[in-house]
């Protein structure tokens, strides 16, 4: 299913379990390239009989794997050293765990900013603690030889919200090579921000794309073409960044959404057959 793009399609694994996830593995194969495992928290802990499991099958079904890391509590922006810490540590856990099953990528939220109004002072110090984070995150999952995509937010407490001001988030990606952008493309759209624009300026640290459709109110997860998203100029880009990597349709199978959103998508790219 790859295309002489070079991009390749994927989706998420979504709910799965010990006995079925060879199943589900296999019939994603039929339809993407690549399947986005969540295993925080619903799936942890995961035997090593399931992680063996999901290893082989992707091998067996050239499935390339990769995973999405914690969201809920997850402290990295904490300004406490040892909250801090323990979401380092929850990060570096779920790369273990990518590791362990062959995955190439795997995407991370920075954490959330709690303090009253009051302190606006403590935004500084959250931020620098986030940047931290990620740097030590990057340079843990670079030994392990895992890629990390950053994603951007949607409008609420976490820091780095949307990107409005990417000097922060080109902070820690100076810092680490192996840092890079995991753009989520509804959430661009709720900010009333050009995904174009910024595929255009992140260039080669762009190394993950979540795909869907809203209209531009709250987190749909609609199918392309089922909301208000500009996906002609956003593919157009794409092809002029020369992205190599993968188009991860934010659904879960069994969806027709999924397939659906893989045909338009292979249109506006001007892609050949399915």
């Amino acid at each position: 299913m790859t295309a002489s793009t070079g991009i390749r399609f994927g989706a998420s694994l979504g709910h799965w379990s010990a006995s079925d996830v060879t199943a589900k593995l296999t019939e994603m194969a039929q339809v993407v390239d690549a399947a986005t495992v969540f295993p925080y928290p619903f799936n942890m802990p995961v035997s090593r009989q399931t992680v063996r499991d999901v290893r082989r099958a992707s091998r067996d079904l050239g499935l390339l794997l990769l995973v999405h890391g914690p969201i809920w509590e997850l402290y990295t922006a904490s300004i406490h050293s040892q909250i801090h810490s323990n979401g380092v540590e929850m990060v570096k856990r779920a790369v273990d765990f990518a590791v362990e099953i062959d995955a190439i990528h795997i995407t991370l939220h920075p954490g959330p900013k709690r303090w009253p109004d009051v302190w606006p002072q403590l935004e500084r110090q959250a931020l620098d603690a986030q940047m931290r984070a990620f740097i030590e995150i990057g340079e843990y999952a670079d030994q392990a030889g895992i890629q990390v995509g950053i994603e951007n937010m949607l409008p609420g407490e976490d820091c780095l919200t949307g990107y409005d001001d990417l000097s922060e988030i080109f902070r820690a990606l100076d810092c680490q090579p192996n840092l890079g952008v995991t753009l989520d493309v509804g959430h661009l759209e709720i900010l009333k921000q050009s995904s174009a624009r910024f595929i255009q300026r992140l260039g080669k640290r762009l190394n993950h794309l979540h795909i869907h459709d809203n209209h531009g109110e709250w987190d749909e997860h609609l199918p392309v073409g089922e909301g208000v998203i500009a996906w002609e100029p956003l593919c157009r880009a794409l092809l002029k960044a020369n992205y190599r990597g993968v188009l991860e349709i934010e659904r879960s199978l069994p969806d027709g959404g999924v397939e659906s959103s893989i045909a338009r998508l292979r249109g506006y790219l001007g892609m050949e057959g399915p």
